[in-house]
């Protein structure tokens, strides 16, 4: 609020920058309206249906942190974006690397081979993605070529699903595609079911069946395609300079990689460069799939 009593929007906070802190507030409305409830501190509404009882339910912790914003950012003056800003700088500095990619590309492979979603266990990474993705974009808006050179960030959505999390979380297109020639009938079956959602970034139908969840032969190759051959081969790309960095800030997922990386900017090079990846991950692939169906082959040939 101005002195004149006039309102201004600082719309920046809207964008990829203000994820974070949506996290943070998303994630702390939640534990206080669970421990108001814990402590029974809540409403209690009677000759209701179900869903306006709930309504009453959180009405006293609502009210609360409706309060307490209130307080902090119009009556204290303090501005909780820039804090935040300030606490996660060192933060995207560090993810901004090729350690911190590997990093999230083996926490995707080991979470699915627990049979936990990647975005439970890999989710902290997203808004430093985001966060980097948006400065890209502004950085690529003054008229910068997107290289490293010109400081351009990496880590970002764009080179996640273009070219780390190909075929979705485990970088399992390469695999799908050596399903579909599989001499196994069963396998063979699976590859065809699971071929059109893998090329869309979906791969739930072939990580519960084939299956990666709890097979330790598979999840080795998920560890090493995911997070060592893909964010490797992403960042020599990036940083020799044979690919331009991503610069469209939108998460652009359910698409074959090599146009996610067309939309992100990358270019024909970024789309050459996916096709390149796919094929790495299949010789990656390779000795893990034949051995799995030998081991499929062998239980079926005993059934």
């Amino acid at each position: 609020f101005g002195a004149d009593g006039t309102i201004t929007l600082n719309f920046s906070y809207l964008g990829a920058q203000g994820l974070t802190l949506a996290l943070i507030a998303g994630f702390a409305g939640a534990e206080i309206c669970a421990l108001f409830e814990r402590k029974g501190w809540t409403l209690k509404a009677r000759n209701l249906p179900q869903f306006m009882t709930s309504w009453f339910t959180n009405l006293l912790a609502g009210t609360l942190m409706i309060v307490l914003t209130w307080l902090v950012v119009y009556v204290w003056n303090v501005d909780v974006m820039a804090a935040i800003q300030k606490l996660i700088a060192p933060l995207l500095v560090v993810s901004d690397t090729l350690p911190s990619m590997m990093i999230w590309g083996m926490l995707c492979a080991i979470g699915f081979a627990l049979g936990i979603h990647p975005a439970a266990v890999g989710g902290i990474f997203f808004p430093l993605f985001f966060q980097l993705s948006g400065e890209n974009a502004a950085k690529y808006a003054t008229g910068l070529a997107a290289t490293a050179a010109n400081g351009f960030h990496f880590a970002t959505l764009g080179y996640v699903f273009a070219l780390v999390n190909i075929g979705g979380a485990c970088a399992t297109l390469g695999l799908n595609i050596l399903m579909l020639f599989s001499k196994n009938n069963g396998i063979k079956q699976l590859g065809r079911l699971a071929i059109v959602p893998s090329l869309i970034t979906v791969n739930e139908p072939l990580v519960f069946g084939l299956p990666i969840v709890f097979n330790p032969l598979l999840a080795l190759g998920a560890f090493l395609v995911n997070g060592i051959v893909n964010p490797v081969l992403a960042y020599v790309f990036f940083i020799t300079g044979l690919i331009p960095a991503a610069t469209n800030p939108a998460l652009i997922i359910y698409l074959p990689s090599p146009l996610i990386a067309l939309l992100n900017n990358m270019g024909f090079m970024g789309f050459l460069a996916s096709v390149v990846i796919i094929v790495a991950d299949m010789l990656v692939w390779l000795p893990f799939f034949k051995i799995h169906e030998k081991q499929r082959n062998l239980a079926d040939t005993k059934a």
